[in-house]
């Protein structure tokens, strides 16, 4: 009876030893801190041109420990962060998505223009002082109903783009945005609605990670050169 213990306690042990080895390897939902891994670090490594842009939130930081730091900072250096132009309410949501690269509106995790709306200097000042690291909501918020909302949620988007990812993206993200508002209010805005420049955008800066997760893919199948 006694080695039929031992045999069964031994089981049991391993057991729960190999329960605990696939939870902890088990793939984390994307959209979720814990989702951070390699491949959302090495394509935000890739939007930033390698280490070459000039970057001014989380510069060398990526995945979990680039979201933990722009959470962290919405707390200890609003100041500083509202002084380099970031002036918005860094819930879980918008950090998981700016450190996961998740742009675009296929999926309910990632970022859209929706997310980036106006805030007070008191309105942050509350949600600094209230959240201390809190979540926040998962939500994205209700898509801009007029051009000139979207125009400023857009800017907006794209202070945030260019602070985290590189100042070098603003040009050419800005040309993008004119070029669609242009569209829709100087030519021709019944062939050009507003939610269908909207869908444009968020294909666009979709396409800009794909094409960075594209080039990832790319040089993984590449042979190794012999030494």
């Amino acid at each position: 009876m006694a080695q039929i213990a031992r045999a069964i306690q031994h089981q049991t042990a391993e057991l729960a030893s190999l329960v605990k080895q696939q939870a902890e390897t088990a793939p984390h939902a994307a959209g979720t801190l814990k989702g951070l891994g390699k491949q959302a670090e090495e394509v935000v490594f890739l939007m930033r041109a390698c280490g070459q842009y000039d970057v001014q939130l989380g510069q060398g930081e990526h995945g979990q420990a680039l979201a933990n730091t722009l959470l962290a900072a919405q707390v200890g250096a609003s100041t500083k962060l509202r002084n380099a132009g970031f002036r918005q309410k860094m819930t879980n949501r918008l950090a998981v998505g700016i450190a996961g690269a998740h742009w675009g509106t296929h999926e309910r995790f990632c970022l859209s223009v929706a997310d980036f709306l106006t805030y007070t200097d008191a309105e942050l000042d509350a949600f600094a002082s209230e959240a201390k690291g809190a979540k926040g909501s998962d939500q994205r918020p209700t898509p801009p109903q007029r051009l000139d909302d979207w125009i400023a949620r857009t800017k907006r988007q794209n202070d945030t783009w260019c602070l985290v990812y590189g100042a070098e993206w603003r040009d050419v993200r800005h040309n993008a945005m004119e070029t669609l508002a242009e569209w829709h209010h100087l030519a021709q805005p019944h062939r050009w609605p507003l939610n269908v420049i909207m869908d444009i955008w968020g294909n666009y800066i979709g396409g800009l990670v794909k094409s960075s997760g594209s080039c990832l893919d790319s040089s993984r199948s590449l042979p190794t050169a012999r030494r």
